[in-house]
């Protein structure tokens, strides 16, 4: 089956503060999308998150959101102001339980605008929900090692599978992408130099066995 459980979600906003979109914060070469300190509900956006299925708690002495998945999707996202060119590179710190299935139902998603006149924005199927955008990529861990680094792609929207296997479970993980590679992989026909990072976010798959996945630095960088 391919693996885009979570994308169509097509749902209700639930708005986490009534204040419009914060960008991340922003420095020479360096985007926080996610510190390690609880973030800002002005911030981070909501598509049907429970407010008992994620929060901030320590973890073997990091402080990191934690993200518990159920019955149905969500997903968390922060508006970003970033040329892909300009911060190419995503890392991050994770730490994830163990789980069913192909994929952990912890993913990170991440939006791209191309800005072009007349190009398609998903956002305006969500209701506004999302920030404008045309291209989705979700990277996620997989059950076996063997998927690692394989990228499938349907459309305007690509998977990548950063790593798999139980060397990734249980214990805390540095991982990192280079979205801008990424992006050429899943798009060659279009110009990098033209996308946008739009948006960051953190979708959970519902209807999965119950486990969690705790995240903390979540950073763009050159």
């Amino acid at each position: 089956m391919y693996p885009f459980p979570f994308i169509p979600l097509f749902v209700v906003v639930l708005l986490l503060s009534s204040c419009g979109y914060d960008s991340a914060v922003s420095g020479p070469g360096r985007m926080a999308i996610l510190p390690s300190t609880p973030f800002q509900d002005s911030s981070w956006r909501s598509l049907d998150a429970p407010q008992d299925q994620y929060g901030y708690d320590e973890m073997f002495g990091k402080s990191a959101l934690y993200l518990i998945n159920g019955e149905d999707d969500y997903q968390l996202f922060r508006k970003t102001k970033a040329t892909l060119l300009s911060n190419p590179y995503l890392s991050w710190e994770w730490y994830l339980r163990p789980f069913l299935g192909r994929h952990h139902p912890v993913k990170l998603t991440i939006g791209f605008h191309r800005g072009l006149n007349g190009g398609a924005s998903w956002a305006s199927h969500l209701g506004g929900a999302l920030p404008p955008h045309d291209h989705l990529l979700t990277i996620a861990w997989a059950e076996s090692r063997q998927l690692s680094g394989t990228l499938s792609k349907r459309g305007n929207s690509a998977f990548y599978i950063i790593g798999g296997g139980e060397q990734g479970i249980n214990r805390w993980k540095q991982d990192a992408v280079d979205l801008a590679s990424l992006y050429q992989r899943a798009w060659p026909e279009d110009d990098p130099t033209m996308a946008q990072i739009a948006f960051v976010g953190i979708a959970v798959e519902g209807g999965m066995t119950a486990t969690r996945g705790h995240i903390t630095n979540l950073l763009l960088t050159r």
